[in-house]
């Protein structure tokens, strides 16, 4: 009999647990576009990159990027920077 209420304590306090912590898993403020336009011809991103397969070498997206071994980009060879 004992057994039983604290099982049934465990399951009411799990649950009450999972109900609070979804109010705070709603998203409050709704997602925005950065950008919105009608383009005719090509779109050109330039970004700022962090990670690559070599440390100074090009990535020319011939291949694809799953399964890759990844380093910190160092443009410089300074030991005293980093990206």
């Amino acid at each position: 009999m004992r057994y039983s209420r604290v099982i049934k304590i465990i399951i009411c306090t799990a649950i009450l647990l999972l109900i609070h912590n979804a109010g705070f898993t709603q998203l409050m403020t709704p997602f925005t576009p950065r950008f919105s336009a009608r383009l005719n011809g090509d779109f050109v991103s330039i970004g700022n990159n962090v990670l690559s397969t070599t440390a100074t070498g090009n990535y020319t997206g011939n291949e694809g990027n799953h399964n890759r071994v990844t380093v910190f980009v160092d443009i410089d060879n300074d030991a005293t920077t980093f990206n």
